[in-house]
């Protein structure tokens, strides 16, 4: 079974009604009725791939200002936290081209934690590094809005006992460190949602983190946030998270806002109740039923929400093929059954039918195709690809896409190696037409290197750990 783009206003509606109930958004149509393609709200790197990128901008250590060997009682620094028992990333995270790094030097009473800010467009510093501390672990430190990088001591350290929890609350805007002191946060409680800090508290629920690492509001529940409900092109999703009711067995999903903690109301009709939700680039959709049951899944309609949480379509689902959002998939909303699913745009538009999907099945959507996991007649591996203007099924992938994609420019997208024993390998590219290796990325045995999209940006940190550089398409 191949996979259909929905051809016109009028085919859309009778397709997607008669198969799944359909009341949405209509969708821009040229003069002859057929529907003009909107790519889903994504994050595509600006220089080309077809060939091997080289370096553009570099930024070394010192010229970020860090410490190096020249000192008589420290060691070169490195843009590298390889012993962060919770995240080995140097990348904290990023809001457009500005990105957060953590680096480290070594000193003769231990190493150094350092935060650093760069602009990724054009590789130059946002701010003199922040001194954190010095310990044998490093801070946990991450993104809390727009404007603020949350640091807080490590739970423990593995050599040494510390005294109390501390934090650093950086305003990044001006390169400082707005507080400093005490915190009743856990270190190992946080977890990045989106572009803010939330506090898990299985008792209770989800808290916010305010300006002086103190908690805030508490939404109530399980205390275990989506961490799925991520964008994985680097772009910055809507500023909402999901977690479970509280309750053993409870599959009712709230969503709330991570600013204010604000839950959103689905606008439920009298005798319905919540189900799954998942927020997607540009919004977030929520399941709703009206059974009775509380231990059958059955949704039965499923509500759209833009990324300011307004209310923007609904679509009504069949009760006799199981029919439900597809959850893993984090780019795009999909509707999948035992017979075949739909392809939804954030507002509820109708964009393609594609063969069931299967339920652990990885989904990503690169450019205008969609790439999902599934297995030849042998049982073999491989990602299908649909591409969603046409609605034509390309030809496979062997290879897993998993943990591995890194970003694309729509036409080729960038994979980290992760199993090369015989040439250290860091990155491939591959030609997502037909899933061809177009060229690779060698590093060192040993190598520091790490490999983001950020924004729009491919940025390499070296074998050495000591340097950050943009990877552009080469000069003729």
């Amino acid at each position: 079974m191949r996979c259909r783009a929905i051809p016109s206003l009028s085919a859309a509606v009778l397709l997607v009604s008669a198969l799944l109930g359909v009341s949405c958004a209509t969708p821009s149509t040229t003069t002859d009725g057929s529907v003009i393609w909107r790519q889903p709200k994504q994050q595509l790197l600006a220089s080309p791939m077809e060939r091997r990128p080289e370096p553009g901008w570099r930024l070394s250590v010192t010229d970020l200002g860090l410490p190096n060997a020249n000192s008589a009682d420290t060691a070169e620094s490195r843009f590298a936290a390889p012993d962060d028992v919770f995240d080995p990333s140097s990348l904290v995270g990023n809001v457009g081209d500005r990105a957060y790094f953590l680096a480290r030097s070594a000193e003769t009473t231990g190493t150094r934690s350092w935060l650093t800010g760069v602009d990724v467009s054009e590789g130059t510093p946002l701010f003199a590094p922040i001194s954190l501390e010095v310990a044998e672990i490093p801070p946990r430190c991450l993104m809390n809005g727009p404007r603020t990088v949350l640091c807080v001591r490590a739970d423990e350290d593995l050599r040494k006992p510390i005294d109390g929890a501390f934090a650093w609350v950086i305003d990044t805007d001006q390169g400082v460190v707005s507080y400093f002191g005490p915190t009743q946060l856990s270190a190992g409680g946080l977890v990045q949602v989106g572009i803010y800090a939330v506090a898990q508290d299985y008792v209770n629920g989800v808290h916010g983190v305010g300006a002086r690492a103190e908690t805030t509001w508490l939404v109530p529940g399980s205390g275990s946030v989506d961490t799925m409900s991520r964008p994985t092109d680097g772009s910055t999703p809507p500023p909402f998270g999901v977690q479970t009711a509280a309750g053993r067995g409870n599959d009712r999903q709230i969503v709330f806002s991570l600013v204010d903690g604000a839950v959103v109301d689905p606008g439920a009709s009298p005798g319905q109740r919540q189900l799954g939700a998942r927020v997607y680039p540009g919004g977030f959709a929520i399941e709703l039923t009206s059974e009775p049951n509380a231990n059958l899944y059955s949704p039965q309609e499923i509500v759209f929400f833009d990324e300011k949480g307004i209310r923007v379509s609904n679509v009504g689902l069949p009760e006799k093929k199981g029919a439900q959002l597809f959850l893993p998939s984090p780019d795009i909303p999909i509707v999948a059954s035992r017979d075949e699913s739909i392809v939804y745009g954030v507002n509820g538009t109708p964009i393609a039918q594609i063969p069931p999907i299967e339920f652990h099945s990885d989904v990503r959507l690169i450019g205008s195709s969609l790439f999902m996991h599934g297995k030849d007649k042998i049982g073999v591996p491989h990602q299908r690809r649909y591409d969603l203007r046409t609605g034509e099924e390309g030809k496979p992938c062997e290879f897993d896409f998993g943990t591995r994609f890194v970003g694309s420019d729509a036409t080729v997208g960038v994979f980290r190696v992760l199993d090369a024993p015989d040439v250290p390998l860091i990155a491939k590219g591959r030609d997502l037409s037909t899933c061809e290796t177009v060229w690779s990325l060698s590093g060192d045995n040993g190598s520091y290197a790490e490999l983001w999209q950020i924004n729009t940006t491919l940025v390499r940190l070296s074998d050495d750990g000591t340097e950050l550089m943009s990877l552009v398409a080469p000069h003729e």
